[in-house]
């Protein structure tokens, strides 16, 4: 069984999901579904819900958009964040400030992992970045 410290999922890795993106969307469906059946806890922030929120809603009637959020609600929690995320945005050196928030939003929270599909915008962290085939592989 996978360990049941919290992992965050970046918002590409739920998009990926959502959009039915193909060539992706087999991987992250599989991390969601472990979250699904209690095997794993997902976290996020509320930068990618947002975020989330903003890609899924387009094409989609109301009722069916808040009923896809509520369904990935129950299964992705929200992490509590505050200015200091975007203190170190500024100051971290990383090259993409949403995803310096991330990091610090996830490592400031006592998260060790985040699952995404762009690590190369994480050279800097100091958590373990994996894509979802690399977190797959390691169960």
């Amino acid at each position: 069984m996978v360990s049941k410290h919290s992992i965050f999922v970046d918002a590409d890795i739920i998009l990926d999901v959502l959009l039915k993106r193909e060539h992706l969307y087999e991987a992250s469906s599989d991390v969601l579904g472990l979250a699904e059946k209690k095997e794993v806890v997902l976290k996020t922030s509320v930068l990618s819900y947002g975020v989330i929120f903003y890609f899924v809603k387009k094409g989609l009637s109301m009722p069916e958009f808040l009923k896809r959020m509520k369904h990935l609600r129950s299964i992705v929690g929200v992490l509590p964040s505050n200015e200091e995320a975007v203190d170190f945005a500024l100051y971290s050196g990383f090259s993409d400030l949403e995803d310096a928030m991330q990091n610090q939003i996830a490592e400031s929270n006592g998260l060790r992992t985040i699952i995404t599909r762009n690590k190369r915008d994480f050279k800097k962290s100091n958590l373990a970045i994996l894509t979802p085939e690399e977190f797959l592989a390691t169960l």
